[in-house]
């Protein structure tokens, strides 16, 4: 699975350093814009909720999933579009 930023926990990979996306918006010279920014530029025009994220995994822990393999699951709201 790889999803898209989720509303309650977006973590960015910089290197060996993790930090999260609400630390960049606190720290920006203007933290609303910047998180308004990031926003506008999702497909969707918002962020994902878990619920979202969840729901691909508990398909694919299912039995209703038997028949899927060897495939990539893009959860990222039509990012990749």
């Amino acid at each position: 699975m790889n999803g898209s930023p989720i509303k309650e926990q977006l973590i960015e990979n910089i290197g060996r350093r993790k930090k999260t996306m609400m630390t960049e918006f606190k720290t920006a010279d203007d933290p609303k814009k910047a998180r308004d920014d990031f926003i506008a530029r999702q497909a969707m025009g918002r962020l994902a909720q878990p619920k979202e994220i969840a729901s691909l995994g508990l398909y694919l822990a299912s039995d209703e999933s038997d028949f899927v393999t060897g495939t990539l699951n893009l959860i990222d709201g039509g990012w990749t579009l």
